[in-house]
């Protein structure tokens, strides 16, 4: 297998770091684009604020990346209706309600903002599609399915 170059987007995050472990692994090279440089176990980190595009951008060589990973999907789903989902997936019967005030002591928890949570947008990846890109799984349904199998 060869060796590739992946950038993993929210590498402190749940998924994010399970993506950058996992590729970590099985021996790809892994950047993690991070707002902190705390809470993660990358070799390669990327700070980034969201806003301003930091120092490495221009000294990084887009060219030689084979991978960038941010969950998204041409299908974006309500929270309600993804965490159903995955139950369903995990077989898990119940799950804890994510009100406001619980998500507020997460964030804390792990030095983060609720607002990524409590105001995100329906993320629809048009750039990566109007140049081609096809994605392995579409909706969320079948992603998260192939991600717990």
């Amino acid at each position: 297998m060869k060796r590739k170059k992946i950038i993993v987007a929210g590498a402190t995050g749940f998924l994010g770091k399970s993506l950058a472990d996992f590729y970590t692994e099985q021996g790809h090279e892994v950047f993690a684009l991070v707002r902190s440089e705390e809470g993660h176990q990358a070799k390669n980190t990327l700070v980034w604020d969201g806003k301003n595009i930091g120092p490495w951008a221009n000294e990084f060589n887009y060219a030689d990346v084979d991978a960038l990973n941010n969950v998204c999907a041409p299908q974006p789903e309500r929270n309600d209706q993804m965490m159903r989902l995955l139950r369903e997936n995990l077989r898990m019967k119940i799950g804890i309600r994510a009100d406001e005030w619980i998500l507020e002591i997460g964030a804390f928890v792990l030095r983060t903002e609720s607002e990524l949570v409590l105001k995100s947008r329906k993320v629809i990846p048009k750039r990566p599609e109007s140049l081609g890109f096809k994605f392995i799984y579409p909706n969320m349904y079948d992603a998260r399915k192939n991600l717990v199998s």
